[in-house]
């Protein structure tokens, strides 16, 4: 086995020698058409889509949210502002001017396409009548039973904003954008302060916090990775031809999953650091043989050397990682499988661009290194004739 191994590792070896171009244009090409898929990557924030959907208690929560409509609220928490230092300022929330704010508002809000219904004491006093001062207030909340919508000390009260966003991360960004439009462009009473809060608006910052996660974790680890190589290889082009194949393998990861619909959530945010980390050692034992055989024999000769050497363990180390990243997908926690899709997927890009594409990659780099000097030399030669 091992023997056939090298054999048709040396046998590549060859064809990159002779084709090396065409590879490195081929890996180009493909990393161009993976990469639009990037753009196609989407974020899932929805924790009950990371649910078993086979479960029972799952099958029938979906079942009965298809039929009657599930029901995303948002809460809009209107609350004393006891630092605000305006004269005027409301001292209880039960104050008219909040009734009256709270029905103004909820009036805008029921209009908008994706708002199903809206609730707040003020759908109280639309049957009673406003109230026109604070005792009246007092009384008609303590006769009617709606202390429900405040809290204790009578310093906060909620808006009850119903939707049925049916999972759509684009629906949940909507919504919250117009609710927040509607309560900035709202005048509230001197006093008061509003906040947004709930499981939609959650989502947003979550879908925020995943985007920039992803990109923050990736460039630090990339930038850490590259900066090690360098001291370590003590040469940039070294470094850089290690780092080819990492850059290939988060690419082309990245860019099927967005083909695929495979989506970025909690458990998958950071494959790209953990992919970099893992997948580093390709690259290093190919290069690094290949340097040390340069340095008794010719390149081309030394690459063939360096594939077949290292090529059989590279493969094995990075099946058996495969192997243990698939075990993931056999979990019940979709999220989990999706962990395991991704850095199976990641770890096979790396080391196919580790093993299939780089070896071109560093006979291009040998060949423009090659061209150069002799550049230079003719250059020498001319100037000296002069």
């Amino acid at each position: 086995m091992a023997g056939w191994m090298e054999k048709g590792l040396r046998r590549l070896a060859r064809f990159q020698i002779k084709h090396y171009l065409a590879v490195c244009i081929v890996a180009l090409i493909i990393t161009l058409i993976l990469s639009i898929g990037i753009s196609r990557i989407s974020m899932q924030t929805d924790f009950s889509k990371s649910s078993p959907q086979d479960l029972e208690i799952i099958k029938l929560n979906t079942e009965v949210s298809s039929k009657f409509g599930g029901e995303d609220v948002v809460l809009i928490v209107v609350q004393l502002d006891k630092e605000s230092g305006k004269e005027n300022s409301i001292s209880d929330i039960r104050d008219p001017k909040v009734v009256e704010f709270l029905q103004e508002l909820g009036d805008s809000l029921s209009k908008e396409s994706l708002v199903t219904s809206v609730r707040s004491v003020g759908d109280v006093f639309e049957a009673t009548g406003n109230p026109q001062t604070l005792e009246q207030s007092k009384f008609i909340i303590e006769q009617t039973g709606a202390e429900s919508f405040y809290n204790k000390d009578y310093s906060i009260t909620l808006l009850y904003v119903f939707s049925d966003l049916s999972g759509g991360e684009e629906k949940v960004k909507e919504l919250t954008e117009v609710i927040k439009e509607r309560v900035d462009s709202s005048t509230k009473p001197s006093g008061v302060k509003i906040s947004i809060t709930g499981n939609p608006p959650l989502r947003v910052i979550i879908f925020k916090l995943l985007a920039s996660d992803a990109i923050f974790t990736l460039s630090i680890a990339a930038l850490i990775i590259l900066i090690l190589l360098i001291v370590l290889e003590r040469s940039f082009t070294k470094a850089f031809l290690i780092f080819i194949p990492l850059l290939l393998g988060i690419d082309w990861t990245l860019g099927l999953m967005g083909w695929l619909n495979i989506p970025l959530s909690v458990a998958t945010v950071g494959i790209g650091a953990m992919i970099l980390g893992l997948a580093v050692e390709y690259g290093v034992f190919i290069v690094s043989r290949y340097t040390e055989e340069k340095r008794r024999m010719p390149h081309e000769k030394a690459l063939e050397e360096a594939v077949s050497g290292v090529g059989s363990a590279v493969i094995g180390s990075g099946g058996t990682t495969i192997v243990g990243f698939l075990a993931l997908t056999l979990s019940a926690m979709p999220m989990l499988q999706d962990l395991g899709k991704s850095l199976a997927l990641g770890i096979t890009f790396c080391l196919v661009s580790g093993v299939f594409v780089n070896p071109s990659f560093m006979i291009l780099e040998e060949r423009m290194v090659s061209y150069f000097k002799k550049k230079r030399e003719m250059k020498h030669k001319i100037g000296r004739k002069k």
